[in-house]
């Protein structure tokens, strides 16, 4: 396995260790109380664990020793967590806005409180790259790298059975979609597809398990 295989695995692996050792001294009769209080401590070390796995991914990214990651040393986490692919510089400011408005501080730069955000971001992201790459291929007939009005209400149909939105529709989620982390376009990029699909799909349970890390397909 590689060496950010390890990083972002190891710690996890050690706390599941500790926590089986735990179990192995336990007593098995034990009362609804006494069980209740075992779980209240798993998850405290559990918790415990992975806050120092969070710190060591910090300590290790971060190059300059200024206790967060700056863009360029948040692309580099992004490029080992992608198997070496380094991530286009719209896909790593879209991942440093969205780890940064955790806790609602924009101040363009990762600590430890938001790196799950970033890393759970990313890995929801990528989940669905083959399907985002294969819309705009579909879609982005003018390869300008974003789905512009018309260009939108064909996907949106093909979300739909073919039934094209009206251009009401297609013009309110590309006011929100549009520059929804970056500055607007004037079109959908890749990083904005997801959440356009949930603008048109807010009813929809299933569209809904996209981004809990279920993979979606296009029409």
């Amino acid at each position: 396995s590689s060496g950010a295989e390890v990083l972002f695995s190891a710690p996890m692996m050690a706390a599941a260790v500790v926590v089986n050792r735990r179990h192995r001294n336990r007593p098995t009769n034990v009362g609804a109380s006494r069980r209740k209080a075992y779980e209240e401590q798993d998850t405290f070390w559990a918790n415990l664990e992975h806050q120092a796995k969070l710190k060591k991914i910090l300590r290790k990214y971060d190059t300059e020793k200024t206790g967060y990651l700056d863009r360029k040393e948040l692309g580099d986490m992004l490029t080992d967590l992608n198997d070496g692919v380094a991530p286009s510089d719209e896909e790593t400011l879209w991942v440093l806005r969205v780890a940064d408005s955790k806790n609602q501080n924009l101040d363009d730069k990762i600590d430890v409180s938001e790196l799950d955000a970033a890393i759970e971001a990313w890995n929801g992201y990528q989940s669905n790259a083959t399907m985002i790459a294969d819309a705009f291929r579909r879609y982005d007939t003018n390869r300008s790298g974003k789905l512009e009005s018309e260009q939108l209400k064909a996907f949106l149909a093909s979300l739909n059975d073919g039934v094209l939105p009206t251009d009401e529709e297609v013009a309110l989620i590309m006011d929100k979609a549009d520059g929804q982390v970056t500055d607007p376009t004037g079109g959908i990029n890749q990083t904005e597809l997801l959440f356009a699909m949930s603008l048109w799909y807010t009813h929809s349970e299933e569209m809904r398990g996209c981004f809990g890390g279920k993979k979606c397909s296009v029409m």
